[in-house]
């Protein structure tokens, strides 16, 4: 089976070790559960990979933001109301997937997923990366 969303470093790199690392440890989460989503595994399987999703992602961003806090990154506190906002809708999402009685996942969480990622490191991260590029220059 091909991956839910295919991890490549050329594309989704920002040349920060421990952030691409993360990101790569995201995805895998992310292809893990569409993986097991599609394969028909059971709802407390899918309810603890979402968690697992969720608890990395929280450190993810914990770690994200105080590696830009010792770049010195000005849209900081940018970035920290971005990562408030995606971390409050992949819990709204999780909690939509909980209160149904069904253990497929909602299609929607899947496409918010992929995109959330792809987006995000694409956008935002490339810019704390470029800064960090430009800063030890």
């Amino acid at each position: 089976m091909n991956d839910f969303f295919p991890w490549d470093l050329a594309k989704y790199g920002l040349a920060i070790a421990e952030m691409d690392r993360q990101h790569e440890i995201l995805v895998q989460v992310m292809n893990r559960i569409a993986a097991r989503s599609a394969d028909g595994a059971p709802k407390p399987e899918l309810s603890r990979l979402l968690q697992q999703l969720l608890n990395y992602t929280v450190q993810h961003f914990e770690d994200e933001e105080g590696y830009m806090a010792s770049q010195a990154y000005p849209k900081l506190d940018t970035h920290r109301r971005i990562h408030a906002d995606l971390i409050a809708q992949l819990r709204g999402h999780i909690a939509s997937f909980e209160a149904r009685s069904s253990a497929q996942l909602d299609p929607a969480l899947l496409g918010f997923l992929k995109f959330w990622l792809a987006a995000h490191i694409q956008g935002i991260d490339k810019q704390y990366a470029e800064h960090t590029r430009r800063r030890s220059a």
